[in-house]
C-alpha cells in the first residue's frame, strides 16, 4: 500500500512537471512569435539593423521557423552582409532544403561577391523548380547579361516577359543584349516596348538612341566600303 502511494505521489510529480514544462515552452513559443512579428513589421519599416538583432536571437532557439531564415537574409542583403546572408541561407537550407526565397537570396550573395556562374547555376536550380516564378527569371535576365551570355540574357528576358508582359527591365536588358549581338532592329523594338510602358524611362531612351546611333554608323560605314570599292573598279 505505501509503495503504492509512493509510485502515484511521483506519478503526480512527473505529470506536474511536464505541464510546467509545456507551459514554459507554450509561453516561450509566444515569445518567439511575438519577435518574428515585430521583427517583420521593423524590415517593412526598413530598420534592418533592429530587424536583425531580434532575427539573430531567434535563430538560438530550438527549431527555428522557416520566417526566421527568411526573413534574416533579407535583413542581411539589405544590410549588405552578402557573408551573413550566405550563412543565414545555408543554414536556412541545412533544415529547409526546397526553401526557394533562401536559395534566391544565396544566390543574390554570391552575384553581390562576385561569384557571378554560381549565383546563375543556383537561379537555373529554382527556376527548374518553379518556372512561373518571375523574379527569378528576372534575375537571370540581369545576370547573364552581367556575366556577358547575351543569348541566355535574352531567353530569360522572354521567360519573364511571358510571365510579366509589363517588365521594363526584361525589355531593357534584352535590347542591350541585341546591341551586343548587333541586331539593331530587334533592340529598338525592344527599347520601344519598355517605351511603350513608360515613356519617360531613361534606360530604353538611352538603349533606343544608342541602337539608332549604331545602325547608322554601320550603315555608313557599309555605304563608304561599298562606294569605295565601286571607285576602285573604274577604268
Amino acid at each position: 500500500m505505501k509503495n503504492t502511494f509512493l509510485t502515484t505521489i511521483l506519478i503526480l510529480i512527473a505529470f506536474s512537471l511536464s505541464m510546467v514544462l509545456m507551459g514554459q515552452e507554450a509561453a516561450n513559443t509566444g515569445a518567439d512569435n511575438e519577435k518574428l512579428v515585430e521583427a517583420a513589421k521593423l524590415l517593412k519599416e526598413e530598420k534592418f539593423q533592429d530587424a536583425k538583432v531580434l532575427l539573430d536571437e531567434l535563430l538560438t532557439v530550438d527549431n527555428p521557423e522557416q520566417a526566421v531564415f527568411d526573413n534574416l537574409c533579407y535583413a542581411d542583403y539589405s544590410l549588405k552582409l552578402y557573408d551573413d546572408t550566405m550563412k543565414a541561407a545555408e543554414l536556412g537550407l541545412k533544415k529547409y532544403p526546397n526553401n526557394l526565397i533562401l536559395k534566391k537570396f544565396k544566390a543574390k550573395a554570391l552575384f553581390s561577391k562576385g561569384e557571378k556562374g554560381d549565383a546563375i547555376d543556383l537561379l537555373e536550380e529554382v527556376s527548374e523548380a518553379d518556372e512561373k516564378d518571375v523574379e527569378t527569371w528576372t534575375l537571370l535576365t540581369i545576370y547573364n547579361f552581367h556575366d556577358r551570355d547575351f543569348s541566355d540574357c535574352i531567353d530569360a528576358a522572354e521567360n519573364t516577359i511571358e510571365l510579366d508582359p509589363n517588365s521594363i527591365i526584361a525589355y531593357n536588358y534584352m535590347g542591350f543584349s541585341f546591341i551586343a549581338k548587333k541586331k539593331w532592329d530587334k533592340a529598338i523594338k525592344a527599347f520601344d516596348k519598355a517605351l511603350e510602358i513608360d515613356p519617360k524611362d531613361k534606360m530604353a531612351a538611352k538603349g533606343k538612341a544608342q541602337a539608332i546611333g549604331l545602325q547608322k554608323q554601320e550603315r555608313n560605314s557599309r555605304t563608304i566600303q561599298e562606294t569605295g570599292e565601286s571607285r576602285e573598279t573604274r577604268p
